[in-house]
């Protein structure tokens, strides 16, 4: 349903998309520097400040003071929210390190969903075009943390609505489409490295143009933990990735409306697993892309 409300504004989807990614790379990379001896509340402050010195190159500025919990294992927290019908908003979380994982669920004031981000990660993103000014009130859930609780930081960013699709602010370094993939997938198999995964296969590339679609066979082995990501250059706006099993059943996918789709999952079964890479939104056809895939 979110992707069929927000996928109708490309100036909106193009905009999350350079965020999203920059953002993730940003806090992946400092994650890779290594936070010893530095407080909680020091590692979560200074991720907050990173993403924010990082969005004010796309226009958005924090509404109000960081918002810092601490959330015991398996806890919730609900925080108010404030959104201006105008404005378009980014609500990022961050998480000492020991959080695993993290969710956000955003409701309006009558209680309904607006947006949720429930993938298994510490950093989750609500981005989202208010539907009406008020108090919003937005629920964090522990799902995992390696000790009793954890410090977990909320920004809210907010940024005018976009009404130039020309030329946006926030994008990639670099202006060719192979070197912004590469760079991405560098900077992730660092991270990636730095957490113990190791390379499962080559990466590959390719083009799609809206609405295309490309396979990869992965051989499996059950019980083996798999970590797959997507990458796309600038004019990506949304891609997902779906991984069937060799009776092309669906066993996980990322649908979320963002071009750096993610998979994690340990293999249920040995066998040829395949990987579909589905591009929704190409605003300069065609869109290159790059998939990694890691194992441990």
């Amino acid at each position: 349903m979110w992707k069929s409300f927000l996928i109708d504004d490309p100036n909106f989807t193009l905009q999350l998309r350079m965020t999203l990614t920059m953002i993730r790379i940003l806090v992946l990379y400092l994650s890779f520097l290594g936070w010893t001896g530095i407080h909680a509340q020091d590692m979560v402050e200074e991720k907050l400040i990173g993403i924010a010195q990082h969005l004010e190159n796309g226009d958005f500025s924090a509404t109000d003071e960081f918002d810092y919990i601490y959330i015991p294992n398996q806890g919730d927290v609900t925080i108010p929210i404030e959104l201006n019908a105008t404005k378009r908003f980014n609500i990022w979380g961050v998480c000492d390190e020991n959080c695993v994982d993290i969710d956000f669920r955003l409701a309006n004031a009558a209680g309904e969903i607006v947006e949720v981000d429930q993938l298994n990660d510490a950093m989750p993103l609500i981005a989202v075009n208010a539907p009406a000014t008020g108090t919003y009130q937005l629920s964090i859930t522990m799902y995992n943390c390696k000790t009793d609780s954890c410090r977990v930081g909320v920004g809210t960013f907010a940024a005018p609505a976009i009404t130039d699709y020309a030329n946006p602010t926030l994008g990639l370094e670099g202006d060719n489409a192979e070197a912004v993939v590469n760079n991405q997938l560098n900077f992730l198999a660092n991270e990636m490295q730095n957490q113990g995964w190791n390379p499962l296969q080559e990466s590959s590339f390719f083009n799609l143009a809206a609405s295309g679609e490309e396979s990869v066979s992965l051989d499996l082995t059950a019980g083996t933990a798999i970590k797959l990501w997507g990458v796309c250059d600038k004019n990506c706006a949304d891609m997902d990735l779906v991984l069937l099993d060799a009776e092309r059943n669906l066993v996980v996918e990322d649908v979320l409306i963002d071009a750096q789709p993610t998979l994690e999952i340990t293999a249920p079964d040995t066998g040829t697993y395949i990987l579909i890479a589905r591009m929704y939104q190409c605003v300069e056809e065609p869109c290159r892309v790059g998939l990694s895939y890691w194992t441990r």
